[in-house]
């Protein structure tokens, strides 16, 4: 079992056990405020997970820069006629 599911049996065992005790009644105020309070920070990403974002996209950058670059270059470096055609690899292949 995974430990996720491990975590999560517990729980169900342990509510299982707290038997029918009522919820605490809240104001409604006090339900509206925590409701608006979690409603806004689902809508921002927390800051680290921000910078995380800025860093992925950075390295991705980087990394489609650098394919890119090399694609150049490999382009460059052949030229079309030292590069067999595709019908001669072909044909070369089939007996």
């Amino acid at each position: 079992m995974k430990t996720g599911d491990h975590a999560l049996q517990r729980l169900f065992r342990a509510a299982a056990r707290g038997g029918d005790a009522e919820a605490a009644v809240l104001s409604p105020a006090l339900e509206s405020q925590l409701l608006r309070a979690f409603g806004e920070r689902l809508s921002r990403p927390a800051p680290d997970e921000l910078a995380a974002l800025i860093v992925t996209i950075r390295r991705g950058l980087v990394a489609a820069a650098l394919i890119a670059l090399v694609t150049a270059v490999v382009c460059h470096h052949f030229e079309p006629s030292s590069i067999p055609a595709m019908d001669s690899l072909v044909m070369e292949s089939v007996p």
